[in-house]
């Protein structure tokens, strides 16, 4: 083979400077590309994970406020303002106190502890009865009168009242009457009938209440008396000097009598204006009507600190 033959056949087989060149460049460039897309996705990564991160802290922030609104009062603990000067010296008028609730969800109240409770101005739920004016009839055959006139009778109220027993039930009282009267039957025949329909509904509202707050002297199952200013638990005077005055009127403890299992006996440590269990009205105080403890006073702030019990 000759020289020049084998000259052109290296020529043939090795590529050229420019073929090599425009190589490294698509590679440039395809790499390029490919450094550029990677770039593009780091910050699209970066915002998805800002926008993750909000919305994070705003579920955290609600899930704060809920607690804080609804949780912790309910639960934990609550503001409420005195109203009124039973309390003093100890609270006066317009002081504002955190009420604790937890302490009383693992223990029981203490003599002398400060307590909360809610005080209902009547003991049973309202009944309110629903009644028509007139009876509704069904007449057959024929009669020759329009409408039967019967007056309920209202002592059937108190029965409706004992058999309605939870708050927000509405119930149905069904019942016959009898014809007793002659405008009722009037000259009714033998094949002439008359059907009464009488309804009473009876709705239950939710009687209102007031927050009272006392200091607790009787524990359940002791006996309590007051004679001459000086209170008596089971049969011993109680040393306290918590009253700002004397117990002029003893009330229904001027006699003795045992609490229940359930029960407090409570006074205002300012005994001559307090409503307390010395009074019908109020009378003890059962365990689930008791709120919480008197915890913390914090208004006015110069009387700010913890309640002595």
């Amino acid at each position: 083979m000759s020289e020049e033959t084998k000259e052109d056949k290296i020529e043939q087989e090795t590529p050229s400077v420019d073929e090599n060149t425009d190589e490294k460049q698509e590679t440039e460039a395809v790499q390029e590309e490919n450094k550029n897309e990677q770039t593009e996705e780091k910050p699209n990564k970066k915002t998805s994970k800002r926008i993750a991160s909000a919305v994070a802290e705003i579920l955290l922030y609600v899930m704060i406020a809920v607690v804080c609104i609804f949780l912790i009062p309910k639960y934990v603990v609550q503001r409420t303002e005195v109203s009124g000067e039973s309390m003093e010296r100890t609270l006066q008028n317009k002081d504002n106190i955190l009420v604790e609730k937890l302490s009383y969800r693992f223990g029981n109240p203490q003599r002398f502890d400060i307590i909360v409770f809610r005080h209902y101005y009547k003991e049973d739920a309202d009944i309110e009865v629903l009644q028509k004016e007139w009876d509704t009839e069904k007449i057959e055959k024929n009669l020759d009168y329009d409408e039967v006139e019967n007056k309920l009778d209202l002592k059937k109220k108190s029965e409706v009242k004992a058999m309605v027993e939870t708050v927000g039930d509405v119930m149905k009282e069904e019942s016959d009457v009898d014809i007793t009267s002659i405008e009722q039957a009037l000259q009714l025949s033998e094949d002439d009938t008359i059907e009464l329909l009488n309804e009473i509904y009876a709705t239950v509202r939710e009687p209102s209440y007031d927050f009272y707050v006392k200091r607790i002297i009787g524990l359940p199952g002791e006996t309590v008396q007051i004679v001459d200013d000086t209170i008596y638990i089971n049969g011993e005077p109680l040393e306290e000097n918590y009253g700002k005055d004397p117990i002029r009127n003893p009330g229904v403890a001027a006699e003795p009598f045992t609490l229940d299992d359930d029960e407090y006996f409570v006074l205002g440590d300012n005994r001559e204006v307090s409503q307390d269990s010395r009074y019908e009205e109020v009378g003890n105080i059962k365990r689930d009507k008791i709120v919480g403890k008197a915890w913390l006073r914090i208004y006015p702030i110069s009387k700010f600190g913890f309640l002595k019990h």
